[in-house]
């Protein structure tokens, strides 16, 4: 048999009605939602580990639910905080030279492709080839993935953007030529 909770408080009349509306919440945050779900399961009385089980959960994630919100409250237990996430490895100048090589025609690049417009596999790998030149290290082993992610970017200028549609565009027209019927 389980321990009995370490961490309990108990909720007044207006907070269980808040959660419990919350909880029934069909257009809410469903992170919201579960973590009402959980408070409520715990004032109840129902251990940790039914709680995960129930709602699909770890147990370390419902301990630390409760645990918060016996310490702060129901409003900051529904909070949600930001994570720090990983810390950005391509400096924004790095992503500047890759917009601004995008906005630039291949072929007028010293060693660039004999292309009128990038594709993303010949920027990737120019970038590839020449970050060392112009002091971006950070780049030297940019996929595709990264590439596009460094032109759809909003917070970059929109001559990004732009080039990254137009070329979305001039896909999309060349696929729609090749898929009309010959007559």
């Amino acid at each position: 048999m389980p321990k009995p909770r370490q961490y309990m408080r108990s909720l007044s009349t207006e907070e269980r009605a808040q959660l419990t509306k919350l909880a029934r919440s069909r257009s809410a945050d469903p992170r919201q939602i579960r973590r009402a779900k959980i408070i409520l399961m715990a004032v109840d009385g129902a251990y940790d580990r039914d709680i995960a089980n129930k709602l699909g959960v770890s147990q370390v994630t419902v301990h630390r639910l409760i645990k918060n919100w016996f310490e702060q409250g129901v409003d900051e237990a529904l909070r949600y905080l930001p994570r720090h996430g990983r810390t950005r490895v391509i400096l924004d100048d790095a992503r500047m030279w890759v917009a601004n090589l995008a906005c630039q025609c291949p072929s007028s690049l010293p060693d660039g492709p004999d292309e009128p417009i990038w594709t993303l596999a010949s920027l990737s790998q120019y970038v590839k080839q020449h970050c060392l030149a112009a002091n971006f290290p950070e780049l030297k082993t940019a996929a595709q993935s990264l590439v596009r992610s460094i032109l759809i970017d909003p917070s970059l200028p929109t001559y990004g953007q732009y080039y990254y549609k137009r070329r979305k565009l001039k896909n999309k027209k060349k696929t729609a030529a090749k898929k009309k019927p010959q007559l």
